[in-house]
């Protein structure tokens, strides 16, 4: 009886221990965006290499970045009622950048992806751009967790000046730390 219990007591401690190991998992619980939801985007003139930074027990430091000055807000909206929100039925949200240009989101328990982006071209006289991205394009992946490694593919079709153009992709997202 007590060779069984310290098997069992065993088991439990080897299966804790497990869990334990495995560190963070990043769920749609809390993490995804909502609309009315803002973020400040501070530009920084040092970079620092991802390797450096990529691991189990790293700890990131950032005290070496010197700030550029260069600060902006991009804010989380309905898509309802923007510019060319109709191009984009599947988006449930959209990010509205501080530059005029707005990503359509399509947001799920499994994940966030853009379906779409609308901008203007400065190359072509700040001619209306637009891309759709089916599927959409990921921009986070659940369950992520160090080493996870999501890869899928998509066709963005770049509409400009009534032209198609379509472009094959791949699209890899890594839990890196």
């Amino acid at each position: 009886m007590k060779q069984k219990l310290q098997n069992i007591l065993f088991l439990f401690l080897l299966g804790t221990i497990g869990v334990k190991a495995q560190g963070p998992v990043i769920t749609a619980d809390g993490f995804n965006p909502v609309i009315g939801e803002s973020y400040k985007w501070q530009k920084v003139k040092n970079v620092f290499s991802i390797p450096d930074f990529y691991g189990e027990n790293k700890i990131w430091d950032f005290s070496n970045l010197k700030d550029s000055g260069s600060v902006t807000i991009n804010s989380y909206v309905s898509p309802k009622g923007l510019s060319m929100a109709d191009s984009f039925p599947l988006s449930d949200i959209a990010l509205k950048n501080y530059d005029g240009t707005v990503s359509f989101l399509k947001i799920s328990c499994s994940g966030i992806g853009q379906v779409g982006y609308f901008g203007f071209n400065q190359n072509h006289g700040n001619a209306p751009h637009i891309n759709k991205d089916i599927p959409e394009s990921p921009i986070m992946r659940y369950p992520m967790s160090l080493n996870t490694i999501y890869t899928e593919s998509l066709v963005i079709y770049d509409v400009e000046k009534g032209v198609t153009n379509i472009d094959h992709e791949s699209d890899t997202l890594i839990g890196i730390g």
